[in-house]
């Protein structure tokens, strides 16, 4: 995945452009990217910085990219700086290029082309292509695609826009197997509808469906009138306190990235109704979602564990009193990517909030994390759902709605299952590879 930044470099002093390579060489390093170079030619400068590139790659590198581009878009804005930024993802050279006299570790390819031409014709917006948005739907909202015609390119293509964290909005999710989550999840839902409250757990190892079964899930409670807020772990913020709610929280105050802290203090104000102690408490929502609320005399002199006790309060009694106006459910996934204060967030909600369905989903925890059992200061019990893989006609059924056909043949489903062990995500990419 290859962003590229173009901007005008005549407009800043050479002190600012250092100040500039410093602060965009943090935010690319964060999200686990490397910068390859820097160009600057009569169209402006430009950044080029690879995700993926060996030894640093990432199953989720389109996702770390558009989470870099977007906090670079964000960084220029703040310093006044327009530009536009492009992201392409595909397979190309990385390597030497040159003789033995002069050479230079380059990246070459379709999809570094593409990403330059999108940086160019983007001004002040960020485009990505359709391989992008597809490999980072489930952590980006995206705007809809429109067709263009760039330069040095063969042929029209799709572009988007990525606007704001969390999962697009898609299709319906299509759940085949997992009959007893589904039976599980529905006793959850009733209990909820009927004024009690669940906490559930997914657990299984990577692509046995957890997602595409909270996506379900997400979709069925919205239909029915549940108000539904979702959160996740990254493996880039494990170290990041409370950055799994950090989503949830802004879909549950109805507040984005650009929020003016004013109206964000007024909106949880009126939530709060009456209640003028918790209001004291508001300005340590910065702590999850920083809004630039101002720090009161009570606020400014909390510190350390005190003030993670209070950060955990005032959210939970916040949640607590949403979920006493309106029916609420709470997804967290990749739990197992989740820093210490998300899930001790999570408890809080789920001992304060009645009535409440709660959610959350991991990978099987090993080692050592073993000794450390999950939600056990939660007063009502966890409900694990356990996920295995698909048997053979749960299988055969996932190819034949993935291909869009009828009917495979016994052989080929047969190498699949031999190859995938049942594994819905493993199912799916060697179908896809046999086409």
């Amino acid at each position: 995945v290859y962003p590229g930044k173009r901007f005008n470099p005549r407009a800043l002093a050479l002190d600012e452009i250092q100040k500039l390579t410093l602060d965009l060489q943090k935010l690319v390093y964060h999200f686990g990217g490397n910068i390859n170079k820097w160009t600057v030619d009569e169209k402006g400068a430009g950044l080029v910085v690879g995700f993926g590139l060996p030894p640093k790659a990432h199953e989720d590198d389109p996702a770390r990219a558009v989470n870099a581009a977007l906090e670079i878009d964000r960084l220029m804005a703040e310093t006044g700086i327009e530009g536009g930024i492009g992201l392409a993802t595909g397979t190309i050279y990385c390597g030497l290029v040159g003789s033995s006299r002069r050479r230079e570790y380059t990246v070459i390819g379709p999809a570094v082309n593409r990403a330059a031409r999108f940086a160019f014709a983007a001004k002040e917006l960020i485009l990505c292509d359709e391989a992008t948005r597809y490999a980072s739907q489930a952590q980006f909202q995206f705007q809809p695609a429109t067709v263009q015609h760039l330069k040095g390119l063969p042929q029209d293509l799709k572009v988007y826009t990525p606007s704001e964290i969390g999962a697009a909005v898609t299709a319906p999710m299509e759940v085949i197997g997992h009959s007893h989550a589904m039976r599980a999840f529905g006793r959850g839902f009733r209990s909820l509808l009927a004024g009690k409250s669940t906490l559930f757990m997914l657990e299984g190892e990577a692509g046995i469906g957890k997602s595409t079964l909270v996506r379900h899930w997400r979709d069925q409670a919205r239909s029915n009138g549940i108000r539904v807020v979702a959160g996740a772990g990254k493996s880039i913020q494990r170290t990041t306190p409370y950055f799994a709610w950090r989503n949830a929280l802004r879909e549950l105050l109805g507040l984005n990235r650009r929020s003016d802290p004013a109206a964000a203090r007024a909106r949880i104000e009126a939530m709060l109704g009456l209640n003028s102690r918790l209001k004291l408490f508001i300005p340590l929502i910065n702590d999850i979602v920083p809004l630039g609320l101002p720090e009161n005399f009570m606020t400014e002199q909390m510190v350390g564990k005190i003030r993670a006790d209070n950060t955990r309060w005032v959210v939970a009694a916040l949640v607590a009193e949403m979920a006493r106006k309106e029916r609420l459910a709470v997804m967290i996934e990749d739990l197992h990517w989740c820093d210490s204060q998300s899930i001790a967030l999570t408890e809080a909600v789920a001992n304060e909030a009645q009535p409440i369905l709660i959610v959350v989903s991991s990978r099987p925890v090993t080692g050592a994390e073993q000794k450390k059992p999950l939600f056990t200061g939660v007063q009502r019990a966890l409900q694990r759902i356990e996920l295995n893989n698909l048997d053979t006609s749960e299988s055969r059924e996932l190819v034949c709605r993935k291909l869009g056909v009828n009917y495979v043949a016994p052989s080929v489903i047969d190498f699949i299952f031999r190859k995938s062990q049942g594994n819905p995500l493993f199912t799916e990419e060697i179908a896809y590879a046999l086409v």
